[in-house]
């Protein structure tokens, strides 16, 4: 698959170079891509309104664009979803935590594992994180160690000959858990100031920057952990609680971070089952698993089937309405001349800044983007989280309850940004993930590098 994604990359930049002007065409700029972990859009909406006079950040940019996550809205889905241009390969799970198919057992989430099990997304970047003490660091001072990291990496930049160069600065998403989105405000004015230095000092290179985040972040309340009653559900239902499947009682869980999200594995026949347990939980906003030709979306509001066939979606209620898409479905279907079966885009369309943005591509996506699919995918409501309990009170212990989080389905926990400088950027509002940096890829994606 990848291989063939690539030789259709290098066909695109053979096109592109027969199609130049005669006597070549100038280079294009290098650029500098900065993946800040956990940024909603509304934060950089409000630093970079015009309206804020001389004290609007990035005038130099175009205007920020909401950045429609994957489902769960968690990094190391929504990395590889967003960097797929790229050839980025898929993780073997959602989080670090995750069941392994092929071994049918669950398995990382430990300092050892952290090394040993490959998550392509952690080593594709050309500046991240390193060492155990910086990020224990970064967990005591996430903002001053985000700045002190975007300084550095735009240093590391200008010493690079890269032509894409790539940045992660994970320490957003610490402060934004820990803190709140509004403590991000300084490391956003530290970079406004750090790109303008950047291009004061060295006015001899040709370079644009996209900035960028992987999912928004939700809460602002003490958030209630959903994991206990989620475990009580399923026994309750009569399934065994287990680190291994090998019976249709069998269901393995894999509780790492605190999220708003969390999977559920199981064997196939009892995914229906294990779905409407867990939908009934408190907490629990939905559930999907795969079934009758497509996906399955079960809560308390009712059940709902999404197809996909030959490039139209569809979304048909049986009973109430869990995603509040009927209203959609009847304007489409008058638009279309009574079907209620859409092309994507249509779809993408009309429900982009919905409650449930692009909702029947992100759940559909959800069981393909990684290597050992879930058989249930749950989402939950503002205002809870889903983690070991353990992790829940060292939170509570380091830095009080726990009041933001992502992972979710929902708007404010999936909205990421996306902003540059590139005058020749044009972007529709909101991105798809998958979308969001195809605009940026040229000839030098397709050299071979194995990192990428």
């Amino acid at each position: 698959m990848s291989c063939a994604r690539n030789l259709l990359r290098l066909a695109a930049a053979l096109v592109a170079l027969a199609l130049a002007p005669a006597g070549g065409r100038a280079q294009s700029p290098r650029t500098l891509f900065v993946l800040l972990d956990a940024v909603p859009f509304s934060i950089v909406e409000e630093l970079t309104d015009p309206e804020g006079g001389d004290g609007a950040l990035f005038p130099g940019f175009k205007p920020p664009v909401p950045l429609i996550s994957t489902f769960p809205s968690s990094t190391s889905v929504a990395a590889v979803g967003i960097l797929e241009p790229f050839g980025m390969r898929h993780s073997p799970g959602y989080e670090a935590r995750f069941f392994d198919r092929s071994q049918r057992r669950v398995r990382g989430g430990g300092a050892i594992s952290y090394f040993r099990i490959d998550f392509p997304w952690r080593e594709f970047f050309d500046w991240s994180r390193k060492g155990v003490a910086r990020s224990a660091f970064a967990a005591l001072w996430p903002v001053r160690a985000s700045i002190s990291r975007l300084d550095e990496a735009v240093e590391r930049f200008f010493r690079s000959d890269a032509r894409e160069f790539f940045v992660y600065i994970e320490t957003t998403d610490t402060a934004a858990h820990l803190q709140s989105p509004a403590s991000l405000v300084r490391v956003f004015r530290a970079l406004d100031l750090a790109l303008r230095e950047a291009r004061r000092r060295h006015p001899e290179v040709d370079y644009r920057v996209v900035l960028f985040s992987d999912h928004g972040i939700a809460g602002g309340v003490p958030l209630e952990n959903t994991f206990r009653p989620a475990q009580e559900a399923l026994e309750a239902a009569g399934f065994s609680l287990s680190r291994r499947v090998e019976s249709p009682r069998d269901v393995a869980l894999t509780p790492f971070g605190l999220v708003s999200s969390f999977e559920a594995y199981t064997e196939r026949e009892a995914a229906p089952r294990v779905a409407e347990a867990l939908a009934g939980v408190e907490g629990v906003d939905l559930c999907v698993h795969r079934d009758r030709g497509g996906w399955v979306i079960e809560s308390r509001r009712g059940r709902a089937i999404v197809r996909s066939l030959e490039g139209l979606w569809s979304y048909d209620a049986e009973t109430g309405d869990p995603l509040a898409y009927e209203p959609v479905v009847e304007r489409l279907a008058a638009r279309a001349g009574g079907t209620r079966a859409f092309p994507d885009d249509w779809w993408l369309d009309a429900t982009g800044t919905h409650h449930y943005p692009d909702a029947l591509f992100r759940v559909a996506r959800a069981f393909e983007i990684v290597e050992n699919p879930a058989s249930v995918l749950c989402s939950l409501e503002p205002g809870f989280m889903y983690g070991l309990v353990t992790t829940s009170l060292g939170a509570r212990l380091a830095n009080g309850p726990l009041r933001w989080t992502h992972g979710a389905l929902f708007r404010e926990a999936s909205w990421g940004f996306l902003m540059s400088d590139d005058p020749d950027w044009r972007a529709k509002s909101p991105l798809r993930f998958s979308r969001a940096l195809a605009p940026f890829v040229t000839a030098a994606d397709v050299t071979g590098d194995p990192r990428r």
